[in-house]
């Protein structure tokens, strides 16, 4: 509060949200701090006033709500007038994105800065330190990815996201994130068999783990595949042990339909009507795709 009603801003004139003769919300109980930040930072916005006393003011905004757009974006238009030192900033961005982890705007932000900062050499441990609080937190992950595509950071990268599957194989971002890494260049034949061989490693530690199924698909899609027998024998076996895995089901299908004889389309039937029994909240999306086949 001192510091929006100090002398530093006696030469402005404050602008109060207009909120129109029928307002929709009641912005008279706002907080008395955030009406006296925002009626300032609308002043300034109005003037563009690009100053470090404005650059200042941003960071009292973001303390207000670290979800305001506008106060990052004219935070980042500040910056760049000004020359700042871009080396604060990231420590500043850092301490936001751990207070604020599901805060898009903040990772966002930490990508603009870091990209006109041409400075990575911080970026991956900071990054590691994040997912320890989240292992899961998109946002935190979507910046991994451009922080390694950018910099070009690729090596490394697959040891840090099997050590993040072997903690959590359920972890449906580390999943996506190898699937990045193992696709950023055209994968091979030997690379599509060492990844479905992983992907069955972990699927025999947890037959009912639908990200390890869905990766395993992910390679299997692919218009080459010659493994199938193998595939086929594998998720056979696992689904005769596990008859209630729908996702051991599923893929069975998928493989049944693809071969289209009489005899792989009756046993895709069967299956389908076996999920629709034990998996009744899909009942409507087995029976659909049932109705689907020849």
């Amino acid at each position: 509060m001192e510091f929006v009603t100090s002398e530093v801003w006696s030469d402005v004139v404050r602008v109060p949200q207009d909120d129109g003769p029928n307002p929709a919300g009641l912005y008279e109980l706002m907080k008395l701090l955030d009406r006296e930040v925002m009626d300032l930072f609308r002043a300034v916005l109005l003037s563009d006033e690009l100053s470090e006393r404005t650059l200042a003011l941003t960071e009292v905004v973001i303390e207000c709500n670290a979800a305001n757009y506008t106060a990052w974006v004219f935070r980042r238009k500040i910056l760049k007038a000004l020359g700042s030192n871009l080396a604060d900033e990231l420590d500043f961005t850092m301490d936001k994105a751990l207070e604020n982890p599901k805060n898009y705007q903040v990772w966002h932000h930490r990508r603009e800065i870091v990209d006109l900062h041409n400075d990575c050499g911080l970026e991956l441990p900071f990054i590691a330190q994040a997912l320890q609080d989240d292992s899961k937190n998109y946002h935190c992950w979507s910046y991994r990815q451009w922080v390694v595509q950018r910099f070009n950071l690729w090596d490394g990268e697959l040891a840090f996201v099997e050590q993040m599957i072997a903690h959590d194989m359920r972890n449906n971002s580390a999943w996506n994130h190898r699937w990045y890494v193992m696709n950023h260049v055209p994968p091979t034949a030997i690379v599509r068999a060492k990844e479905i061989d992983f992907a069955f490693e972990y699927i025999a530690k947890a037959p009912h783990n639908e990200s390890a199924w869905n990766y395993l698909r992910g390679w299997i899609a692919h218009q080459d595949f010659v493994d199938q027998p193998m595939v086929q024998a594998k998720c056979e076996a696992i689904y005769a042990a596990h008859p209630t895995c729908v996702f051991a089901g599923n893929v069975l299908v998928d493989i049944y339909t693809q071969e289209g004889s009489p005899t792989s389309v009756t046993a895709a039937k069967r299956i389908l009507d076996e999920l629709t029994t034990c998996d009744p909240i899909r009942a409507s999306y087995w029976t659909y795709l049932k109705k689907g086949l020849p």
